[in-house]
């Protein structure tokens, strides 16, 4: 990462910011991701494996049924 006491022009010192937002974005999108996919994989292990019920998936990670159905359903025509 450059030192930003040696940038010498606007446009590098532009470049700089620009690149460090883009990564920020890009980090925090593959978080999100993440996220998400850990999520769909608990909901469908406690449905398939443990026998949980929607009803108990939504209560235990707060998410509407309705989101939780659309998961199942989702998986279940992969």
């Amino acid at each position: 990462m450059k030192d930003l006491e040696k940038l010498g022009t606007d446009s590098e010192f532009v470049d700089y910011y620009d690149h460090e937002a883009y990564e920020s974005t890009l980090n925090k999108e593959m978080y999100d991701t993440g996220v998400e996919q850990g999520k769909r994989e608990m909901i469908l292990k406690l449905y398939q494996e443990k026998g949980k019920t929607i009803k108990e998936i939504s209560d235990l990670i707060d998410l509407s049924q309705s989101a939780i159905k659309q998961i199942i359903n989702s998986s279940s025509s992969i």
